[in-house]
């Protein structure tokens, strides 16, 4: 299955070592770089996770959380970045974000995808078994 990448960042370095890490855990990627509001609502229709960055001058992960959940769409975010606050990365996991790894770190954004997109499964497994 073909993985679609919403990358929120604004170094597209950054963004391809990103998705490297995702493709090195064993997912086919097609992903794609933004770094603005506009570019996250046009792409998010197609994503099937976001990565995003945590300081970016023109976007937030905070905005992007937002943006998801008004949009309907349940799309799951993984905070990445190098310079997440403590207390900041876990406002972000609070409101929603469903994982955190740090630049230093992206070894662990393959397992921090699977375990995204498992929970987004179950999620929507339960969502439908409510609506039954």
């Amino acid at each position: 299955m073909l993985l679609r990448l919403l990358i929120a960042d604004d170094n597209a370095d950054d963004a391809t070592l990103a998705a490297r890490a995702v493709i090195r855990a064993g997912h086919a990627v097609d992903w794609c770089l933004v770094d603005d509001e506009a570019g996250f609502v046009r792409e998010l229709p197609e994503a099937d996770i976001v990565i995003c960055d945590f300081s970016m001058p023109r976007f937030s992960p905070i905005r992007a959380l937002e943006l998801i959940r008004d949009s309907g769409c349940h799309v799951p975010l993984v905070l990445v970045s190098g310079d997440v606050p403590p207390e900041q990365a876990d406002r972000i996991l609070v409101l929603g974000a469903v994982g955190y790894v740090p630049k230093h770190q992206l070894g662990r954004l393959g397992q921090a995808v699977f375990d995204a997109l498992a929970s987004e499964r179950h999620r929507a497994a339960a969502e439908a078994g409510d609506a039954r």
